[in-house]
């Protein structure tokens, strides 16, 4: 079974991806989590939470 075959596994690699992504801009997310309703259904999804509107302006800044 592939990682990609599991959602919740799935989405685990992809929201720890994205922590150390942003992580190495300094910039943490703490509400950064699973959408754990979301997989229950089959559906891999990372759930960023509440972010602040500053943390969303860091991240779209380190966007090309």
């Amino acid at each position: 079974m592939s990682i990609h075959d599991d959602p919740y596994a799935d989405a685990e690699s992809a929201a720890d991806e994205l922590r150390a992504a942003l992580l190495r801009h300094g910039i943490t997310l703490p509400n950064l989590g699973l959408d754990l309703g979301a997989i229950m259904i089959g559906v891999s999804a990372v759930s960023l939470g509440s972010v602040p509107a500053e943390i969303v302006r860091q991240v779209t800044e380190l966007i090309p």
